[in-house]
């Protein structure tokens, strides 16, 4: 299961109105993310923010520094108090959603497709009979391809539930 951006509900939501996304330069040039594009949103809705250089901030363990902000406002302040909508095209930028709102403004709603994979990866689960309700808590294990990288992720993830 792929997340995907969540392009549609930012575009159906906000009828008429400017929805930023965000993603890295691959993302936003990939066939699938236009096509989302295409198909749900108006012309000259969706406006494309590609924000490589906030996935190595965020892998450094960087939410909401100076450097964040300061990248960020480089990138988002055209559409401040402007955007209605702004869609997380990339696993790592909820890390920052914080300060992408306070950038953007109040106004803004967030969009993020892991919200749409984790509730498709349940509907599965459940549709397979593998979907196991417990009182006892879980066990989580990272794993990571990359060297170091099960440990970055642990970093993270105590980063996300801070947030």
């Amino acid at each position: 299961i792929g997340i995907e951006p969540a392009v549609k509900p930012a575009a159906e939501e906000n009828p008429g109105k400017t929805v930023v996304a965000m993603a890295t330069p691959l993302t936003l040039r990939e066939e699938k993310f236009n096509q989302l594009v295409q198909e749900y949103a108006a012309d000259g809705q969706v406006v494309k923010v590609p924000a490589p250089k906030l996935v190595e901030l965020i892998e450094q363990g960087q939410i909401d520094t100076p450097a964040v902000y300061q990248y960020l406002e480089g990138l988002l302040t055209p559409y401040a108090g402007k955007a209605a909508g702004v869609v997380l095209g990339c696993t790592h930028y909820p890390f920052a959603k914080q300060a992408i709102k306070d950038i953007l403004g109040p106004q803004v709603k967030v969009y993020d497709g892991a919200i749409g994979a984790a509730a498709e990866v349940k509907r599965q689960l459940a549709e397979q009979g593998n979907l196991k309700e417990s009182s006892e808590p879980g066990k989580i294990i990272f794993e990571n391809s990359a060297p170091g990288g099960a440990d970055l992720s642990k970093r993270l993830y105590a980063l996300y539930r801070q947030l």
